[in-house]
């Protein structure tokens, strides 16, 4: 409850929590004149909820059928009062590189109820993505991005190479929507590889693209072994992101472009 109230006061929205029981279970926000909808779930809690709270918090309790409808429901809902709906969902094995069945299959149903864009996290590594063609029932089509993993954006942990974790790699993306009258779709994004640099001293998210092509202002503190770090990221974060896909991506402004 405290955690919603320091948001609301300090003029953010938030999804996924509620303070009372008939409160909404989605958001809808402004941008660029577009409206979208956010729906936010989790698979499972680190701690659990007596049964007359278990209004705060929208958890799927491990895939259960039931709740993964009550969630699509939400989806519908706030598809009939948005121009496009992102999920947020945390779920999937921890350290996992590619989605579960499980996954897939709770991704296509957010994606059947309405979800425009569905974004995971629960793997801390990076999985790739996948542009899906959705028919709706009216007959009309649409493109569907599924992020299955967006890894590990920030956090306490280091890469072993021995364990092959990529656990110190997240990507920022920036989805491209444009509406040529019949309606916003989804036309692509551009993607920001991010490296955890995490040392007893220092935390920092590096952007990968800026201190490839600018090593000499990081140099003062990225190390040589960093540095190879970071330039392996950099060659291959985006083949691993779209891998299967068929996509390609051009690489300006230290950011890659992914166009449908």
């Amino acid at each position: 409850d405290s955690t919603i109230d320091f948001l609301t006061n300090a003029g953010l929205q938030n999804v996924g929590t509620q303070k009372a029981e008939n409160d909404p279970r989605y958001t809808v926000a402004s941008v660029n004149g577009i409206n979208v909808g956010f729906v936010s779930y989790t698979n499972s809690m680190n701690g659990y909820l007596e049964e007359a709270d278990s209004y705060a918090v929208n958890t799927l309790d491990g895939y259960d059928e039931e709740k993964i409808s009550q969630a699509c429901d939400d989806v519908g809902t706030a598809s009939q009062n948005a121009d496009l709906v992102v999920v947020l969902v945390q779920c999937g094995d921890s350290y996992a590189t590619e989605p579960d069945t499980s996954q897939t299959e709770l991704f296509d149903a957010f994606f059947n109820a309405g979800a425009d864009i569905v974004i995971g996290n629960g793997s801390y590594s990076l999985m790739p993505v996948e542009v899906k063609d959705i028919q709706d029932e009216n007959g009309t089509s649409r493109k569907g991005l599924a992020l299955y993993s967006l890894g590990t954006f920030l956090g306490s942990q280091v890469y072993s190479e021995s364990l092959g974790i990529d656990n110190d790699v997240s990507a920022i993306f920036d989805v491209v929507i444009q509406d040529d009258g019949s309606g916003p779709q989804i036309t692509g994004f551009r993607l920001t590889p991010t490296y955890l640099y995490y040392t007893s001293d220092d935390l920092f998210i590096l952007p990968v693209g800026e201190v490839h092509d600018n090593w000499d202002t990081y140099a003062s503190f990225v190390d040589e072994t960093e540095k190879t770090r970071i330039d392996s990221i950099f060659e291959n974060t985006v083949n691993t992101l779209l891998e299967g896909t068929g996509l390609t991506a051009q690489y300006e402004n230290q950011r890659f472009q992914v166009n449908f």
